[in-house]
């Protein structure tokens, strides 16, 4: 980024020459260039911006944009954003966020992140506040695999059911308590007899106002949501992310014995990412 920054053209923005750059901004971009800590600046009130390398990976897409007005690289989020820039500039003070919520758009789809980051004023060589300096580290990863940590918890209460019925009202209460991985879904029991499966409990909805099959012929048995995963990967509808084995408990029914698999996957549809667990019995 130095290099870029050293060829950009800052003529054509309010910045002009970097040779009459204020003391304060020269500093501000030698402590990013410098740092592998995801940084920025925004200076003046057009939200000028410069960033070091580490944070092209948190604009993805957007990358390059430097020079470009900070509201317009991130106007997806400014409701949120701007409202912190506002009071650097205006009241002269920081803020600092842990794990906010932002609805990024940076590979041409919306996306969950979470950013913890701080934003404080740059004094200005005249005086007042002339710039803003951020430094940021996205903590997407860790945010969503303690959501995903407290769902199995929760789903380790299953082995304190002793009926078929309660062990799927209340996998499905566990799931529906995560709304923002699993805003609804619908989980089916499979009779080996009429190779037919049926709705045994729903997730984000009642049975009342379910649009999904209120039964599905299963011609195999033996077909399970990996094997057509994988046929959807190979057919280039699905691409896969990510899949691990998140849990596995072991029932005791009157009479019978269940296994109970419990598989989270993070897949891309159309652009689009998702995550969802498949519950199967054998």
């Amino acid at each position: 980024m130095g290099e870029r920054i050293r060829n950009f053209d800052w003529s054509k923005t309010s910045l002009g020459d970097p040779k009459n750059w204020q003391n304060s901004l020269k500093t501000c971009v030698r402590i990013m260039l410098t740092s592998p800590q995801p940084m920025f600046v925004w200076w003046g009130k057009e939200y000028i911006n410069i960033y070091n390398d580490a944070y092209r990976f948190v604009l993805g897409e957007k990358h390059p944009a430097l020079g470009a007005s900070g509201n317009i690289v991130w106007q997806e989020i400014w409701k949120e954003v701007g409202v912190r820039a506002d009071i650097v500039f205006n009241k002269n003070e920081g803020t600092y966020d842990d794990a906010l919520l932002l609805i990024m758009n940076r590979y041409g789809y919306d996306e969950e992140t979470y950013f913890k980051f701080s934003y404080n004023p740059i004094p200005g060589d005249n005086g007042g506040t002339a710039g803003l300096f951020c430094v940021c580290t996205e903590e997407t990863e860790r945010i969503i695999n303690e959501r995903y940590l407290k769902t199995l918890q929760e789903l380790d209460t299953l082995a304190q059911k002793t009926s078929e019925l309660a062990i799927y009202e209340q996998a499905a209460r566990s799931i529906e308590s995560n709304n923002k991985d699993f805003p609804f879904g619908i989980i089916y029991k499979i009779s080996e007899t009429d190779k037919i499966a049926r709705p045994a409990a729903f997730i984000g909805f009642n049975n009342e106002r379910s649009v999904l099959p209120s039964h599905i012929l299963i011609l195999n048995i033996r077909l399970k949501a990996l094997t057509i995963f994988t046929r959807l990967i190979k057919r280039g509808k699905l691409l896969y992310r990510k899949m691990r084995a998140v849990g596995e408990n072991y029932q005791k029914v009157p009479g019978k014995k269940r296994r109970l698999n419990l598989f989270m996957y993070r897949y891309s549809l159309r652009g689009m990412y998702r995550r969802s667990l498949f519950y199967h019995r054998h």
